[in-house]
């Protein structure tokens, strides 16, 4: 009888099941249906534990909550009014963690994707899934996916004779 080794069974069998997060679901979800290949799930190996890994690919996957990454600009990323100095220390601190984290994997040759938790709840499956393809698919070395619109472009000076079609006083 081929029984497995005492310590590998017992390590297996203490190991709690993997267990994701609603937008860590929505986006695994969103992932899976574009058949990009293998991946992992909070890979322990790699810095900053990303959520999902697409190793074929070198793309680390960080599904941040907007509240606790403080998404600015977003609905769910409000600043509590009790201990708000505390609250304000922790995010900052939250924010520099994640920016070291995507550069030191980043400069190990990793590609990084940040997918927010607002787009996880206001996109639909396929839009995000199209989001991630793209990066993943594509050269660029980091991306965020958010739910917000982008900021305006920077607005073009007006012409000396002012804005056509006004009228001037």
């Amino acid at each position: 009888m081929n029984l497995p080794h005492l310590s590998r069974a017992s390590g297996a069998a203490a190991r709690p099941p993997l267990r994701l997060t609603a937008p860590e679901q929505a986006t695994l979800d969103a992932l899976l249906r574009t058949g990009l290949g293998p991946l992992r799930c909070h890979a322990v190996d790699l810095r900053g534990t990303p959520d999902l890994v697409l190793d074929t690919h070198r793309v680390c996957m960080f599904v941040h909550g907007c509240f606790w990454h403080h998404h600015r600009g977003c609905q769910l990323a409000r600043v509590p009014t009790t201990n708000r100095g505390y609250w304000e220390a922790k995010f900052r601190h939250n924010q520099a963690r994640d920016a070291t984290v995507l550069s030191v994997l980043q400069k190990h040759g990793w590609r990084t994707i940040v997918v927010r938790e607002c787009a996880t709840r206001r996109m639909q499956a396929a839009r995000l899934g199209a989001e991630l393809r793209r990066f993943v698919e594509g050269g660029a070395q980091h991306s965020e996916v958010t739910a917000l619109p982008p900021p305006p472009a920077p607005s073009s000076p007006v012409p000396a004779g002012g804005i056509p079609g006004s009228r001037q006083p």
